[in-house]
């Protein structure tokens, strides 16, 4: 039996994880439903199958935020190198709840995670409403996306 810490209740601690490949079975399930958000605002861009792929297949690392045992936000990240040669840790998929408990720890796991695959740059791809949640981690638009469906 583990020790509680008094008037901490393990139910409500945050811990966010880089899910190795072989415990992905067991994540996936929780961290579907965050995911999927994610694959329903991105307009037929990507699918879960797709994501569930890449990371199955060592093509991305998921992220798992979890409130004791529960998940509650779910990222993928990869390294790309640009045709400049230029290293960009890429996290194109973000989804979760209660982001205020989590952003910081996340911001921090891919600060590190940049630094340690010799990126010079983190970049996200979302909504409009990512910018003001960001602004405050010094990010900021570097592009804009436009579409016209024929």
């Amino acid at each position: 039996m583990g020790l509680q810490v008094c008037g901490v209740d393990s139910d409500s601690v945050i811990e966010v994880k880089v899910v190795p490949v072989h415990l992905l079975t067991n994540v996936l399930p929780e961290a579907r439903e965050h995911l999927e958000r994610v694959v329903e605002a991105s307009h037929g861009d990507i699918t879960y199958e797709s994501i569930r792929n890449e990371l199955v297949n060592g093509q991305a690392q998921l992220i798992a935020v979890f409130k004791g045992h529960k998940v509650i936000a779910a990222v993928t990240v990869n390294v790309t190198t640009m045709d400049s040669g230029k290293r960009v840790l890429m996290a194109p998929v973000v989804g979760g709840d209660e982001m205020e408990l989590w952003l910081d720890d996340v911001m921090n796991l891919l600060n590190k995670m940049a630094k340690d695959t010799c990126c010079d740059t983190i970049r996200g791809i979302g909504r409009a409403g990512w910018t003001r949640q960001l602004k405050k981690y010094g990010w900021k638009p570097t592009m804009t996306i436009v579409e016209f469906e024929v």
